[in-house]
């Protein structure tokens, strides 16, 4: 399989690659690729979904560690955030 020619391609293969992931409805993956070039693999296209996943889990903990502090029912926040990163990997 090669690189998405065109971005109606691109659109498929992000489709693809979360369709696991839950989003929020507002997400437009189509707009989404239509500002990737159109020289990105899928490798590529992963990264960029794999990389958006971290950045919304570490801004979920972040949001967290503010609102509850340094601790979480007696976990440290950086437990908390290693058990959802390994299920979301899990998922996927």
């Amino acid at each position: 399989m090669g690189i998405p020619e065109t971005h109606s391609e691109q659109h498929a293969v992000i489709k693809a690659l979360v369709r696991k992931y839950n989003l929020s409805p507002d997400v437009d993956l189509e707009a989404i690729s239509t500002q990737c070039p159109l020289t990105s693999s899928g490798a590529d296209l992963y990264a960029l979904c794999s990389n958006a996943m971290h950045n919304a889990l570490l801004r979920k903990v972040k949001a967290l560690k503010d609102r509850l502090g340094n601790t979480l029912l007696g976990f440290s926040v950086l437990t908390v955030y290693s058990s959802a990163v390994r299920q979301e990997c899990e998922r996927l």
